[in-house]
């Protein structure tokens, strides 16, 4: 299943293609996508959760050829949580998550922790490319500490811009 909020339009190429290269995989449970603002600026490359309190996207306002740190931005690769705004996700998988966050209002970090207990991993791909024509910058949902992120640094800090160095 492919979900996609109002307001994101697909502007890349064989994007849904992207999205099913890695979603055809056994372990897969969900693959996001690159999303941009209409200027061109990074939007979103992944969700870092507990990021300034809450939970952030990784490339948020960045130049639109900003690669990232270690070009995260460029690289296929698993992570902790992605938006929900532009996702594939199989359809067993979403009913599980779903029903592991009854009650709640899931938000985008509390879904994918669901999905990766449930086993499966969560993907981000650059190769597939949507914009968010929202009026407003699209929300990260969820608690902060819905998920602990093994894919960011215990090292780097979580209450400036992500991947720098702690000082303490």
């Amino acid at each position: 299943l492919v979900l996609m909020e109002a307001g994101v339009a697909p502007v890349s190429e064989g994007w849904i293609g992207a999205l099913y290269e890695l979603g055809q995989r056994e372990d897969a449970g969900a693959v996001g996508c690159l999303l941009r603002y209409p200027n061109g600026a990074l939007l979103h490359a992944g969700v870092v959760p507990g990021f300034i309190g809450e939970s952030g996207y990784v490339g948020d306002r960045r130049p639109a050829d900003d690669p990232g740190y270690m070009a995260r931005v460029l690289c296929a690769r698993e992570t902790a949580a992605v938006s929900a705004a532009c996702v594939m996700v199989g359809k067993r998988t979403l009913l599980y998550a779903l029903r592991e966050t009854e009650g709640d209002d899931p938000g985008d970090v509390a879904l994918f922790a669901a999905v990766r207990r449930s086993g499966r991993r969560v993907y981000y791909t650059p190769h597939a490319q949507c914009v968010w024509h929202g009026v407003t910058a699209l929300p990260v949902q969820g608690p902060a500490d819905a998920v602990d992120d093994p894919f960011y640094s215990p090292h780097f800090t979580r209450s400036v811009e992500p991947y720098r160095i702690r000082e303490e």
